[in-house]
C-alpha cells in the first residue's frame, strides 16, 4: 500500500511538471450551444439579442418575449453531427465508467467535442415555459505525447425556465421613436459535471470510477434582458443582458484549478454569471431582409471585456428560406435555414479552434438543428 502511495504521487508529480512546461494557462473551450438556444443561435453564434419577431427571439434575449404573441407548442433539437464525437459523448454520460472505455479514450485524436441541446416549449401570450431535460457536452483532449494524458469535460444539464416580457413605452428623439422592452427568466436547474486530467497510467494505480466522478450542482438563477428599438435609419438596435444571475456554476475565471495543474479544460460565457451588449441592425429590400449583429460579452456584470469571445453575425431571409453567417476570433460558421409552418430545418458548417490559442489546427464540424411547432 506504501509503496503503490509513494508511486502515484511521484506521478502525479512528473505529471505536473510536465504539465507546467507545456500548458501556460487553462484550456478555455468556446463552444456555440447555449442551454436555451436552438439551431438560430447556434448558426449565429449566439449574436442574435437584436433580432425581434421571430420564434428564437426570446431564447436570444427574454425582452424579446413581447414582440411575439403567437401560442404554440414546439420541440426543438440541436446538436453536432459528428459520429465519433456522437459515440464518445454518449457513452461517457450515459453509461457506466468502464476500463475498456477508458482506454478508447486514449485512441481518440488530440480533440473532439461532442454537444446537444434539447427544449420542449410552451408558449403562450403573457409567458413561456421550456424545459430541457437534456443539454449535453463531452470535451476530450489529449495532450503530451511523451506522456499521453486525457483532459476530459462532460455536462449533463437540465433545467426547468419560466419567461416573460412586456414593452415599457416609448419617446420620439429627432423625428425617431424609440421603444424600451424588458424581460426575464427564471429556471432551476441540475447540473452534473465531471471536470479532470488523468493519464492511461492511472489505470494500474485507480479504479475508472475513481477516475471520473461525476458531480451534482442543484440551483435557481436568473437571466435579464432590455431591449432599445428604433426606427431610425443610422442608430442600431441596443440590447443588455445580464445571464445566469445566482449561477452556483463557476467557470473558474481567474482561479486556479483544484486539481494543481493548467490542463483542465474550462467554459467561458456558458453557465456561469455574464453580461453581454448587442448592436444590430435590420435592412429590408425588395429581395428579402438582412439582420446585421455584434455581440459582445463581460465577465460578471459588465466588469471584464471577453474581447476574444467577440461575435458578429448576418442572417438574410427571403421567404422561408434564410442564410445564416457568424465570425468570431476562435471559429467561423455558415448555414442555410428552412421555415415552414409546422417544421423547421438547419444545416450549418462550422469551422473551429475549440481550444482557442492553445489549439493548432480548426475543427471541421456540422451542426444540424430541427424544430417540431404543434
Amino acid at each position: 500500500m506504501l509503496l503503490r502511495k509513494s508511486l502515484r504521487n511521484i506521478k502525479k508529480t512528473f505529471a505536473s511538471l510536465v504539465l507546467c512546461a507545456n500548458v501556460a494557462q487553462a484550456l478555455i473551450v468556446t463552444h456555440q450551444l447555449r442551454p436555451n438556444g436552438n439551431f438560430e443561435t447556434v448558426a449565429l453564434g449566439n449574436a442574435c439579442s437584436t433580432i425581434a419577431k421571430e420564434n428564437f427571439s426570446a431564447r436570444c434575449n427574454p425582452a424579446l418575449f413581447s414582440y411575439s404573441q403567437e401560442d404554440d407548442v414546439s420541440v426543438i433539437f440541436a446538436g453536432k453531427s459528428d459520429g465519433n464525437s456522437i459515440d464518445n459523448g454518449h457513452n461517457l454520460i450515459f453509461y457506466p465508467i468502464t476500463e475498456e472505455m477508458v482506454r478508447k479514450i486514449f485512441q481518440t485524436s488530440s480533440f473532439t467535442t461532442f454537444s446537444f441541446n434539447s427544449d420542449f416549449v410552451f408558449k403562450a401570450k403573457m409567458f413561456e415555459i421550456a424545459y430541457s431535460p437534456y443539454y449535453l457536452l463531452a470535451d476530450l483532449y489529449m495532450f503530451n505525447p511523451a506522456f499521453p494524458e486525457i483532459s476530459l469535460y462532460i455536462v449533463n444539464h437540465e433545467n426547468l425556465r419560466l419567461t416573460s416580457g412586456r414593452k415599457l413605452g416609448q419617446s420620439t428623439i429627432f423625428s425617431n421613436t424609440f421603444s424600451l422592452s424588458a424581460g426575464g427568466s427564471i429556471f432551476y436547474y441540475e447540473h452534473g459535471f465531471a471536470n479532470t486530467v488523468f493519464s492511461v497510467f492511472d489505470l494500474a494505480l485507480s479504479s475508472p470510477e475513481d477516475l471520473v466522478q461525476m458531480k451534482t450542482i442543484y440551483g435557481v438563477a436568473a437571466d435579464l434582458g432590455f431591449f432599445v428599438d428604433n426606427d431610425s435609419l443610422f442608430f442600431p438596435k441596443l440590447a443588455l443582458q445580464i445571464k445566469n444571475i445566482n449561477s452556483k456554476i463557476n467557470d473558474g475565471h481567474d482561479q486556479r484549478n483544484d486539481l494543481g495543474t493548467a490542463a483542465v479544460m474550462q467554459t467561458n460565457f456558458l453557465f456561469e454569471t455574464y453580461s453581454t451588449l448587442g448592436l444590430g441592425k435590420n435592412l429590408k429590400t425588395t429581395y428579402g431582409a438582412f439582420d446585421l449583429s455584434l455581440e459582445i460579452p463581460f465577465y460578471g456584470y459588465f466588469l471584464e471585456l471577453g474581447q476574444e469571445h467577440i461575435i458578429m453575425s448576418s442572417r438574410y431571409n427571403i421567404g422561408l428560406f434564410s442564410l445564416l453567417f457568424s465570425s468570431g476570433k476562435y471559429f467561423q460558421s455558415w448555414g442555410m435555414r428552412f421555415n415552414s409552418q409546422y417544421l423547421n430545418i438547419g444545416l450549418t458548417y462550422s469551422r473551429e479552434s475549440c481550444l482557442g490559442s492553445a489549439q493548432q489546427s480548426t475543427e471541421h464540424s456540422i451542426y444540424t438543428g430541427i424544430d417540431i411547432i404543434l
